[in-house]
């Protein structure tokens, strides 16, 4: 998907985005205008054409795409076909970080070893808003369910989310697994538009808490009440 394609040129090509990739790109066309580059640099040494603004490509990455549909190859992801709200997902998706994954083995560091889990998974919209963002937030749950069974402590979950009256509810249930919990707005996102990212920093699950599709949040879990200190 989109957000695979992404992290591929960010961690695995090292390229930039954003902000910083605009001031770069802005700063190689001043000096071409200006023809001032850095001391021991002169305009023969450079190219006319505005290098593409990278950063270090970052080792030992490994990112994992699950889908439904099939999913064209990109550089460094390893893409599933599969369904993330079936049992089977979480040792494919396991065995796909780590080949020698056992999944027999007791170790909490083997069976909870990513540090971030992206969902912008969307349903095909209605234009019935109150079905769009309970069709939507089934899907949010299904990532984060999926999500919960293989972060680190300490992980992070992002997902897109259509906000309607009780976005507070589902704040305060993500506040129980995560210690911070926002929402991003993307600048290319209409202002009118319900569509938003759900961001959840720091994972800690509750004393007891046992992630599992077999029993998913909401299906007869009882998570413990939050204690306010």
């Amino acid at each position: 998907g989109s957000w695979s394609q992404v992290l591929s040129r960010v961690l695995i090509k090292g390229e930039k985005f954003g902000r910083t990739a605009w001031q770069d790109r802005e700063a190689s066309f001043r000096q071409q205008m200006l023809k001032v580059f850095p001391s021991g640099a002169s305009d023969v040494d450079q190219p006319m054409t505005m290098p593409a603004s990278a950063t270090s490509p970052r080792d030992d990455v490994k990112i994992v795409s699950i889908d439904l549909q099939p999913i064209s190859p990109l550089p460094g992801v390893v893409t599933l076909r599969a369904d993330i709200t079936h049992p089977a997902t979480v040792p494919l998706l396991l065995k796909a970080l780590d080949p020698d994954y056992d999944a027999t083995s007791q170790s909490k560091n083997a069976a909870h070893p990513v540090d971030l889990v992206i969902s912008d998974g969307a349903p095909d919209v209605t234009g019935l808003h109150d079905l769009d963002i309970y069709v939507q937030s089934q899907l949010l749950f299904a990532a984060l369910n999926l999500a919960l069974c293989v972060l680190k402590p300490g992980g992070k979950f992002v997902a897109k989310i259509f906000r309607g009256r009780n976005v507070d509810v589902l704040y305060a249930q993500l506040k129980v697994f995560f210690e911070k919990v926002i929402v991003a707005k993307p600048r290319s996102s209409r202002a009118s538009s319900v569509e938003a990212f759900i961001i959840c920093i720091n994972f800690q699950p509750p004393p007891g808490f046992k992630a599992s599709l077999e029993n998913p949040l909401g299906v007869g879990h009882h998570v413990p009440a939050m204690v306010e200190e």
